[in-house]
């Protein structure tokens, strides 16, 4: 309920008594009137004010407009001074409110009403608090008890009182996961683990451990409290000993007692599944699957995901263009989807920005560039794979306009255009060699300055890649990867032919966070041409893999 009040007035000196006499009236009927009335009168009363109100305000005006200062909402003030206002009082009485008292609750336990909170039960299984009237859903809930609800009426500026009831849940195990969990050990990071995942009805303790299919224990996962949140283990395919167990059937028995005295017991079926061929995280850097410089011919299986990010400085010196020491810090973030036309490619896509620090040369003070790919397998014996991708890029940090810009032509450096690489792979266990070659074509090639022809409207040129990456088991620390490589690239086609140096280098170290989807890698890589001309990139990057 609201009551409007309009009043419009000049400047005044004072106020005569009979007019404070009258306000002072009129305010306590409206109080009177907010206090006593309900229902369908308060409507009709504030409609009719509202009314009263607005004629008061249009007579008071047709009453300045005469230069009429008796009577209405007016008083005297001085005939030079001409400045009025209006003002607006605005009543608005409090909706209804009920009190709930709520009892027979399991002491601690909340309560809503309507989804918003009222209270805790406390040790004797009381609550209690205010809401507003109406029909209403009270609720009450506390872990190892049944849920208790109620549908009532809340009486306006009443009170109710409710009788809860929450017995107490038996002592319960269930597993969390829909399907047996199926795993390859020889797996970097979180493929390389089983996750058994666990919850109880009610408080309790548990122990679990692993049996083979002839009943015996094999691994001890350990022992522990159960609440309110679900168990997570990871096994990772060994024994008591350390031992790598060979691939079949397996059984997490996970075994259970509540504070009530109750035991439960369930069986989580696992299976060790050897895929032979490590599915690494990928840095992303370059918008296509792979190491920052390392790209591989293993195509992301089943419906997989993968996220990452990363910074990294750069510095360069490039005294033939006037600079020294300026320095740059891309950051990108991108994606990496599998299992995409049937599991026969996969996607990945990458953003960069690139801010310049301590520039003076005619360069954009900032720009952003994208990047993807699609890759698809050629073939995979297991020892030896090749894939090939489709590459695209759009903007760069490049400004070609600014010679010399920048340094570097591989690794950091984004030129847009396509490409078309094609990636090879021999694999011995856990490590591999790699190259790689690919074609590009842009409208850009960078340090293209020898003058030998005009230059056309678009570059087209060659990469050429190698390098050799190894996957280190740490046990309980993890798994680790260190690739490394170094790439050449051709003059653009129709400038001559053979490379154009420097050689460019590249390092990175991945950690594989034990129990976690993260990697973190170290990033390095560098050319160098020469005192007066070279580069050094290096930063961290964090990928988080399903």
């Amino acid at each position: 309920m609201r009551y409007t009040l309009l009043m419009r007035t000049k400047t005044f000196r004072q106020t005569t008594p009979v007019v404070q006499l009258a306000l002072f009236l009129l305010l306590g009927f409206v109080l009177v009137s907010c206090a006593t009335g309900s229902g369908s009168a308060y409507s009709s009363s504030v409609s009719g004010d509202e009314s009263a109100a607005a004629r008061a305000a249009a007579a008071n005006r047709a009453d300045d407009d005469d230069d009429d200062d008796s009577g209405g909402w007016s008083w005297d003030s001085d005939d030079s001074d001409d400045s009025d206002s209006s003002t607006v009082i605005v009543i608005e009485a409090p909706k209804p409110s009920c009190t709930v008292y709520v009892t027979g609750l399991a002491p601690g336990a909340g309560v809503f009403v309507n989804g918003s909170w009222l209270g805790k039960a406390d040790s004797a299984g009381f609550a209690s608090g205010k809401t507003e009237a109406g029909l209403a859903r009270v609720e009450a809930s506390l872990f190892g008890h049944e849920d208790w609800d109620a549908v009532v009426e809340l009486p306006s500026w009443g009170s109710v009182t409710l009788q809860a009831y929450m017995p107490a849940r038996p002592f319960g195990l269930a597993p969390r996961l829909a399907a047996a969990p199926r795993f390859d050990p020889g797996q970097p990071g979180l493929g390389g683990t089983a996750r058994i995942v666990f919850e109880a009805s009610a408080r309790g303790s548990w122990r679990a451990s692993v049996r083979d299919e002839d009943g015996d224990v094999v691994r001890l996962l350990g022992t522990g409290a159960v609440g309110e949140w679900p168990v997570t283990l990871s096994w990772d395919g060994r024994d008591d000993s350390g031992n790598q167990l060979a691939e079949g059937r397996y059984v997490a028995l996970v075994e259970g007692e509540g504070q009530d005295g109750r035991h439960s017991s369930i069986e989580l079926p696992v299976r060790i599944e050897r895929a032979g061929v490590p599915v690494r995280a990928s840095t992303l850097h370059g918008g296509f699957g792979g190491a920052m410089l390392a790209p591989d011919a293993t195509v992301l299986p089943d419906l997989r995901f993968q996220t990452a990010a990363g910074l990294y400085a750069f510095v360069d010196s490039d005294l033939s263009s006037g600079e020294d020491f300026a320095t740059r810090a891309p950051a990108w973030a991108g994606f990496r989807a599998g299992g995409l036309f049937g599991g026969l490619a996969e996607l990945a896509l990458s953003v960069m920005g690139v801010p310049y620090f301590g520039s003076t040369a005619t360069v954009s003070p900032s720009s952003v560039s994208v990047a993807g790919s699609f890759k698809t397998g050629l073939v995979d014996t297991g020892a030896f794979a090749a894939a090939l991708l489709v590459s695209g890029a759009w903007g760069s940090f490049t400004d070609p306009d600014a010679a010399g810009w920048p340094a570097a032509w591989d690794g950091p450096a984004r030129f847009p255009g396509l490409g078309a690489t094609f990636v090879a792979e021999a694999r011995a266990g856990r490590s591999r060699l790699f190259a790689s070659a690919e074609g590009h074509a842009s409208t850009f090639y960078p340090g293209y300055d020898d003058m030998a022809w005009d230059v056309p409207g678009f570059f087209a040129w060659a990469y050429l890649r190698a390098g050799a990456e190894a996957l280190v088991p740490l046990g309980a620390a993890g798994d680790l990867t260190l690739a490394a490589s170094a790439a050449v690239r051709t003059e653009p086609l129709g400038g001559g032919a053979g490379f154009r140096d420097p050689l460019s280098v590249a390092a990175e170290l991945a950690w594989y966070v034990p129990d976690s989807p993260v990697v973190i890698s170290a990033l390095g890589a560098g050319e160098w041409r020469g005192f007066n001309s070279w580069y050094f990139a290096g930063g961290l990057a964090a990928a988080f893999a399903w």
